[in-house]
């Protein structure tokens, strides 16, 4: 098949706050202690690309983009490209247009972790014939964090009789309390099935002439936002007329006005089975989710690449337990970390090389490498990034401390994001 790959790695991402900055950007975020990055990577030469495009909105997450794909194990080619800091997803492909030449394009968000088989949907794509192929998965449970109630639809989804064939789709916050669907996809569906229930993985399939649709709309900046929606609606739009000879009625070129465009523009859908772990760290509480997810049995810890053990959870052979420690399922300890006398760790991720003293207590939270936690401390649902250093007694909940941060001796924390 005649494919290229692009991932848009985004930039520092800035929703992730004292989490992110321009040596540690959104796409290497360490998820079950392995960079962002890496998941969309290793799903793409599954696949079989031998080489992809990783394009990166700044030059300074271009330079630690690059930094990590000098040191990729695989073999795969990367090939880092930058584009302007605020290029909308639609924008970062226009930039690189000369560099895409093949009559397909497989475009994926670098935030995106999943095992669905990209061969496959490249497959589905091909043999449809399609325009544009998206990826849609089911929604998971998603919490408000201020009224802990669920939080709603993040997409409205509308789908022809057999859910094969993307009829409209518009996100919640541009909806508001009507949804609006021409009358043309009406008109050409005796039914429209209403999903509220799936979301755009930010995975799609694109033909070369979606490409050349996109370079024709300059006011396009979203790929999800503008470029999909509009395919969409195109599938159903009136044949320009012709008109031979002076005095003749334009008519379609197939004889019909209102005959929709079906087999030039379609855009199609693939929707991920329930089976399968489709997931976007696009969040504060997405990126504590899939931490958690990848070190759980029976959700995605197949994905790490890690083998776990008996009790269900992963300690590295470099790694030192004190006496009396324990490291729960669903936990992740890396290389070389000590964990000193009388710990407990539960489903937590531990970075490499930390250092943990006696009587540490870790829960559901996610700590980076080379980090410092002393005596007596206690930490739960929090994150803390590498090279942070927490000092004797102190207690951290639902807290985010950034890399390099110190905490003095005994300080008890809710609720904050500590930074320098």
């Amino acid at each position: 098949m005649d494919f290229q790959a692009v991932v848009l790695a985004g930039g520092i991402g800035k929703q992730f706050g004292v989490l992110t900055d321009k040596s540690q950007p959104k796409a290497l975020l360490p998820v079950g202690n392995r960079p962002l990055l890496s998941y969309s990577l290793e799903a793409l030469e599954k696949a079989g690309f031998a080489d992809v495009l990783v394009v990166t909105a700044g030059d300074d997450t271009a330079k630690s983009v690059s930094k990590f794909a000098e040191s990729y194990t695989g073999k795969m080619q990367i090939q880092v490209v930058s584009v302007a800091e605020d290029a909308g997803t639609a924008t970062a492909l226009r930039s690189i247009a000369d560099r895409l030449t093949s009559n397909n394009l497989m475009v994926l968000s670098g935030d995106l972790i999943t095992d669905v088989s990209l061969a496959y949907l490249a497959g589905r794509h091909c043999a449809s014939g399609a325009t544009a192929t998206v990826l849609l998965a089911p929604c998971r449970e998603n919490i408000d964090s201020e009224t802990g109630k669920p939080a709603g639809p993040v997409d409205f989804i509308g789908l022809d009789a057999d859910e094969k064939r993307l009829l409209f789709c518009a996100s919640a916050s541009a909806v508001g309390r009507e949804i609006k669907v021409r009358r043309s996809v009406i008109s050409h569906n005796e039914q429209v099935a209403l999903r509220a229930d799936l979301f755009d993985t930010h995975l799609y399939l694109f033909s070369k002439s979606a490409l050349e649709t996109l370079d024709k709309h300059p006011n396009f900046t979203s790929l999800k936002e503008h470029l999909v929606p509009y395919l969409a609606r195109r599938q159903f739009a009136k044949p320009k007329p012709t008109a031979d000879k002076p005095g003749e009625v334009p008519v379609s070129s197939s004889g019909d006005v209102h005959q929709p465009l079906k087999q030039t523009c379609g855009v199609f859908v693939e929707v991920a089975d329930k089976t399968k772990y489709t997931s976007r760290v696009c969040s504060l509480a997405g990126y504590s989710d899939a931490n958690r997810e990848v070190s759980t049995l029976g959700e995605a810890a197949h994905l790490t690449g890690y083998c776990l053990s008996q009790y269900d959870n992963v300690v590295d052979a470099s790694a030192q337990l004190g006496q009396r420690a324990t490291v729960g399922p669903a936990c992740i300890v890396g290389e070389r970390v000590v964990i000193g006398d009388k710990c407990s760790i539960k489903r937590s991720v531990i970075g490499p090389n930390t250092r943990l003293g006696n009587n540490v207590k870790v829960m559901s939270s996610v700590i980076g490498d080379n980090v410092t936690i002393e005596d007596g401390c206690h930490i739960q649902n929090s994150i803390v990034c590498s090279n942070a250093v927490l000092q004797e007694r102190c207690s951290l909940r639902d807290c985010q401390v950034a890399a390099t941060y110190m905490l003095e001796a005994g300080l008890e924390c809710r609720s904050e994001a500590l930074s320098m």
